[in-house]
């Protein structure tokens, strides 16, 4: 089951159909051939909130683009995106929202599958799959 939640938005950012987004996380869990079986959690939030998680989790000052939280007892976690990074984002790359946040979940849940993006062959493995994903859905 994937629960997608908005948290204190203040901007409004047009974002796709809920059920795209359900649809894309669906199908990047089925990219990386582990099923639909999973209870996901998609969250949006604003710069405000995004700097309090990201400092209190991660001991970093400031907003992020994307957080995941590794679940429990079956659930795979959460992915918090902020709405605000995203629409920045959006504006700076002359990309879609769509285009945007369809990254953002791919990285996230390959994040919670535990595809390292940090380290050398495994960040060039897990960019390759990210973009697979990405280009098959938008």
């Amino acid at each position: 089951m994937i629960t997608i939640s908005f948290y204190k938005m203040k901007h409004k950012v047009r974002l796709p159909a809920r059920k795209y987004l359900t649809k894309f996380v669906e199908a990047s869990l089925t990219a990386c051939q582990k099923g639909c079986d999973y209870t996901l959690a998609l969250t949006f939030v604003d710069d405000a909130e995004m700097a309090l998680l990201n400092e209190r989790w991660l001991q970093r000052k400031g907003p992020t683009d994307v957080l995941r939280f590794t679940g429990e007892d079956g659930d795979l976690g959460e992915v918090i995106i902020s709405l605000d990074m995203l629409r920045r984002v959006s504006i700076e790359r002359h990309a879609s929202v769509q285009s945007i946040v369809t990254r953002y979940i791919a990285h996230g849940v390959l994040s919670l599958l535990g595809f390292d993006h940090k380290e050398g062959e495994h960040a060039d493995k897990n960019q390759a799959l990210e973009d697979t994903i990405v280009k098959g859905i938008v």
